[in-house]
């Protein structure tokens, strides 16, 4: 009998082997002895990269339990050029968690949004 593979359980398996990939090219990096003094680890490290932004997360709580929630703002760039890129709620009952994305464009991001703009330090005079 053949299993067929749905498209989520494919991308999960491919995830997971090319985390599994760069973390031995990483680890590899790390203890190779072709060191030079023209071309050394941390060279051979930053050729790698693309490119490395910062994000902040705002974890703003709103209960603490029976059960916890919060909302999670995560912000791109800084100052007047920041961007609410994503938020999201979550909601805590002892042992399990939920996270609910908070669609951007809706009714309930622009909700959200307002009520985030009090606390993203960006924002806040």
């Amino acid at each position: 009998m053949s299993t067929t593979l749905s498209e989520s359980e494919r991308n999960d398996i491919d995830a997971q082997l090319s985390y599994e990939n760069v973390t031995k090219i990483i680890g590899d990096l790390h203890e190779s002895e072709d060191e030079s003094e023209d071309y050394t680890y941390f060279d051979r490290v930053h050729e790698m990269v693309l490119s490395v932004e910062e994000k902040k997360l705002y974890e703003i709580c709103l209960g603490t339990g029976g059960p916890g929630y919060h909302l999670n703002v995560q912000v791109n760039g800084s100052g007047n050029l920041a961007d609410i890129e994503k938020m999201s709620y979550t909601y805590l009952n002892w042992f399990y968690r939920k996270e609910i994305p908070i669609e951007k464009g809706t009714e309930e991001w622009k909700v959200w949004e307002e009520f985030a703009a009090n606390f993203v330090e960006e924002w806040v005079l």
